[in-house]
């Protein structure tokens, strides 16, 4: 009986053993499947962390520079503002001598635009008539020129601004 038992012991440790080889195997298919898959996924992962990385450094340096052009632009704007405002007083009496520069240009332009009107409404009538006298220079529809005078504008005074000087007279 022992050698019946004993038998039957061996035969179950084989069979255990077999079983337990299999599930080896099993396990040893499912661990190279996911070596495999890791492999790939390594070959993915890295090359984007890299880029990852690369993009990375290269928006700090973006950065970087902007912080630095701004501090530029910053420190000039200052200085624009500086030199701006020491010199507004002299901006603002050469935009004053500008506008009654222009004010006499447009009074010029008025009086040339009267003596214009003056010629043309002196001539005409005589130079029509000779136009009538002329075989080529029959003309049915006389011209008479523009329809009269411009007026003058008023006169405006300089209003002072908060950069002008007032002269001791003002005060």
């Amino acid at each position: 009986m022992s050698s019946t038992n004993g038998g039957k012991k061996e035969e179950s440790i084989e069979e255990e053993i077999d079983e337990i080889e299999r599930e080896v195997d099993v396990i040893e298919k499912e661990v190279d499947l996911e070596i495999a898959r890791t492999h790939r996924l390594q070959a993915v992962v890295y090359p984007s962390l890299a880029a990852f990385v690369l993009l990375a450094s290269y928006g700090f340096y973006l950065i970087y520079s902007l912080t630095q052009s701004m501090n530029s632009l910053a420190s000039d704007m200052a200085m624009m503002t500086r030199s701006v405002d020491s010199n507004m007083n002299k901006i603002s009496i050469d935009m004053r001598t500008m506008t009654h520069n222009s004010n006499v240009m447009a009074y010029a332009t008025a009086n040339m635009q009267r003596d214009m009107w003056s010629l043309n409404n002196n001539i005409s009538p005589p130079l029509n008539a000779m136009n009538s006298m002329i075989p080529w220079g029959a003309n049915n529809t006389p011209y008479y020129g523009s329809n009269g005078r411009i007026p003058y504008p008023p006169p405006r005074q300089a209003q002072p601004g908060p950069y002008t000087q007032q002269s001791p007279q003002q005060k």
